[in-house]
């Protein structure tokens, strides 16, 4: 969803959250990597987790854990995000890099089968007959 937001050119993107103990603050985190490789600000509101208000560097501008009480928070963040090269190009190394995975592993797949079938002549250069 943040290649999709960046594309629209959004320069606030609002999530609401629900959470659990288990997984705070971790949540937070991906969501703060996805507004940086979107170059958007994040405003994060969660239930039973870990509410940010972030800008698209990444910068936590406030914060608050719903574990803590409960309490509004109050954050600035630019509204004129910069670009990003993950807006331009996406996922495309993601696909290049399975590809290459793919290929890497198809090799050595034919190696290890080509290896395991053994001489193709039957015989070994040391086997002589007669001897």
């Amino acid at each position: 969803m943040a290649l999709q937001h960046a594309r629209l050119g959004v320069d606030v993107v609002a999530l609401p959250s629900s959470d659990w103990r288990g997984i705070d603050p971790i949540h937070a985190q991906m969501a703060t990597l996805g507004a940086i490789s979107g170059g958007f600000s994040l405003i994060r509101s969660t239930r039973f987790g870990l509410s940010v208000i972030a800008d698209p560097y990444g910068r936590i501008r406030a914060w608050h854990s719903s574990f803590e009480g409960g309490r509004t928070v109050i954050g600035e963040v630019p509204r004129h995000p910069p670009r990003t090269w993950y807006t331009t190009i996406g996922n495309a190394p993601v696909y290049l890099c399975a590809v290459f995975l793919l290929v890497v592993a198809a090799h050595a797949y034919c190696r290890r089968h080509s290896r395991a079938a053994g001489p193709h002549q039957g015989s070994s250069p040391d086997h002589r007959d007669g001897v």
